[in-house]
This record gives structure tokens, sequence and C-alpha cells, in this order.
């Protein structure tokens, strides 16, 4: 993966953890935080796939709105 791959990668998780932290359900569901945590600490599409199937699991099992889970499957699904 080349740098510039790698920035445009990192904005796009940027991108992703600000629409969550934005949406109205942020402020009070704890699944929802904990993705962006996890979110946070990826820095290669690498990283992402590890981490793939534990925000999955969080999303379907936790998060409470269900356009929320679709977002993150979305954004997942693109890598």
């Amino acid at each position: 993966m080349s740098e510039e791959e790698v920035i445009q990668f990192q904005n796009e998780i940027k991108s992703h953890i600000k629409i969550l932290e934005t949406t109205s359900e942020y402020p009070k569901d704890v699944a929802l935080k904990r993705i962006v945590e996890i979110l946070k600490e990826i820095k290669t599409k690498s990283d992402l796939k590890k981490q793939k199937d534990l925000i999955n699991r969080i999303a379907l099992d936790s998060v409470e709105n269900w356009e929320t889970i679709n977002r993150i499957g979305e954004f997942l699904k693109t890598y």
C-alpha cells in the first residue's frame, strides 16, 4: 500500500468516525462509543481486517439504531 493510499484510508476512517460521533444516539450508546474507540486505533487496512469481526459483532449485538448499524456495515464492506 502506497503512502498516498494509507493517507486516503486514514482520512476515510476519520470521516466515518466523525459521522458516527455526530449521530444523535452517540452520547448514550456505549456500544457505538466502543466501535469508535476501535476505529480510532486502526491505521491500515490490515488493522481493519483484524477488527472487522469484532466491530460487526458489537454493532449487531449492541448498537441500538439500525440506521447506524447499516452505516457501519456499509463502511466495512468497502474494505
